[in-house]
């Protein structure tokens, strides 16, 4: 509790489909029934992500064919590749959606947690395991099935892992009073406990979400904790060498 290439290899020996032509801007703004082709694209597409992720956190993503998707979406097989390439695309889009929605609701607790460190800490990671065990299906994609899937979805997911250090780097370290002291990098601290969180994570769904995730939070905000207490050790014995010149 993660900037990619383009991602257009064949799906079942289906190309991807043609780039649009110069007459697509006057085309998405034609108004069908209150709404515009553009809109009624992104009406589409949210349609296959929302299928795929129920489809795809039940079954798998290996045991999901594109034909089922559309029939869980309500729509014929033209629309899938109106908005995607092929199934990887859909299943990095589905990992996207969910990872985004985690990390709101992340900066969502923090801001409602105050100012103390790990009380805001132990927010944002809460928030998080909260979500895993109310979205299963969103667990097992973004811990399992984009792991396995292909090249492109694992890097996929790194690029997603990244966006997730970036919002530990600005939630717990840079709000922290003194800056980094010698030796600690906020970065890397933030990828240590980005593991930690991501492991616990794993093992946690694979035993169906037997232990509390206050338990699992509070394991979490204890790394945190001491790493807390040597960053501000580190300040203070810099203050004093300083003091003492």
């Amino acid at each position: 509790m993660t900037t990619f290439g383009a991602m257009r290899s064949s799906d079942n020996g289906r190309s991807a489909t043609p780039a649009p032509n110069a007459d697509s801007n006057s085309d998405d703004c034609r108004v069908y029934r209150g709404r515009t082709s553009r809109e009624r694209t992104e009406e589409r597409r949210e349609r296959l992500i929302s299928a795929a992720l129920s489809l795809y956190g039940d079954a798998g993503f290996r045991a999901t064919t594109v034909k089922a998707v559309c029939q869980q979406a309500g729509l014929t097989e033209r629309y899938f590749y109106e908005s995607f390439a092929n199934s990887e695309e859909l299943l990095c889009a589905v990992c996207s959606s969910s990872m985004a929605r985690m990390r709101g609701l992340a900066r969502e607790a923090v801001e409602r947690a105050g100012t103390d460190s790990t009380a805001r800490l132990y927010a944002s990671t809460r928030a998080y395991f909260d979500y895993l065990r109310a979205h299963p299906g969103h667990a097992r994609i973004v811990l399992f099935e984009m792991e396995g899937a292909s090249r492109t979805t694992g890097e996929h997911l790194r690029a997603e892992l990244e966006k997730a250090v970036a919002l530990i780097v600005e939630l717990h370290f840079e709000a922290l009073a003194s800056p980094a002291p010698s030796g600690l990098e906020p970065e890397l601290l933030s990828r240590a406990l980005l593991g930690a969180i991501y492991q616990l994570a794993k093992e946690w769904t694979l035993s169906d979400f037997e232990i509390p995730s206050e338990t699992l939070t509070r394991q979490i905000q204890a790394l945190y904790s001491a790493l807390i207490l040597d960053w501000q050790g580190n300040a203070d014995r810099t203050r004093n060498a300083r003091s003492a010149r």
